[in-house]
């Protein structure tokens, strides 16, 4: 064995074993492409060169080796191969907090109220909500008892459906301010009256009933608490003569409202 062959042989050793840690620790080696000037190419190592003759080429894939002179070598290129990059991270499931207050969405509440405006009034009714958390709103049914605290107005009993939206809710939510909206129809319970305007009798009949402006609510429970509105109370009557029916006008009362509810 010739100190040539020696040599060939522990160049392709070294080259076999460098190759292989490279797999082993997931990388992939830099190799040599070798363009022949009839146009083929080979890939691999060259592990032997011999400048103005020959190169020897190790290919990893077919784990052979070829030799080509250096006058039908076109042109060798190194070739690097880009590092592979780590698959992203999975992005953290967001987890969305629970409500600390007011997480059953039904309430029912018990509303008592005074004002006063073109007469003054006493209320008393009852409601129920249904709570929408995201969009902070409240919806609900409800009837209230009007009653005329003087011989001005009329005494009524409307039933309307409420909508409000709370505008902030410091303090976790324990608190909160918003505004409301009531429309409902009235019915009018004093029946009949003399009207000096007329000079007549006349009898109430039934209208419409609105009650707008701010509310604020204070949760002394998680899930009960107390809210106060002041608005705006607006409610009309159809006003008929007694002995013919015929309408004579329609009367409208406005009134300003302080109404406080205990809800649960």
């Amino acid at each position: 064995m010739t100190s040539r062959t020696v040599i060939s042989a522990f160049l392709l050793l070294a080259a076999w074993a460098c190759t292989s840690r490279l797999s082993a620790q997931g990388q992939i080696a830099a190799q040599d492409q070798v363009f022949l000037k009839t146009g083929a190419s080979y890939s691999g190592i060259i592990v032997e060169q011999k400048p103005g003759e020959s190169i020897r080429l190790w290919r990893t894939a077919e784990a052979d080796t070829l030799m080509f002179d250096m006058e039908t070598i076109d042109r060798i290129t190194k070739i690097v191969p880009l590092a592979p990059t780590a698959a992203p991270a999975p992005a953290a499931a967001t987890i969305t907090p629970l409500k600390t207050f007011n997480a059953s969405p039904w309430k029912v509440a018990l509303q008592a109220g005074t004002g006063g405006g073109d007469y003054p009034v006493a209320t008393l009714g009852a409601s129920v909500y249904r709570y929408f958390p995201r969009q902070r709103a409240w919806l609900g049914l409800g009837a209230q008892y009007i009653g005329d605290q003087s011989s001005i107005g009329t005494s009524s009993l409307p039933v309307f459906v409420h909508g409000s939206y709370e505008l902030a809710t410091p303090w976790k939510g324990r608190l909160a301010t918003g505004v409301f909206a009531e429309l409902g129809y009235s019915f009018n319970m004093d029946d009949r009256y003399f009207d000096d305007a007329t000079q007549a009798v006349l009898q109430y009949g039934n209208g419409l009933h609105t009650y707008t402006g701010l509310r604020f609510r204070v949760n002394i429970l998680r899930n009960a608490g107390i809210w106060a509105d002041l608005g705006y109370l607006r409610h009309s009557s159809r006003l008929s003569f007694d002995d013919t029916g015929e309408k004579a006008r329609v009367q409208s009362w406005n009134v300003f409202l302080l109404r406080g509810s205990i809800f649960f």
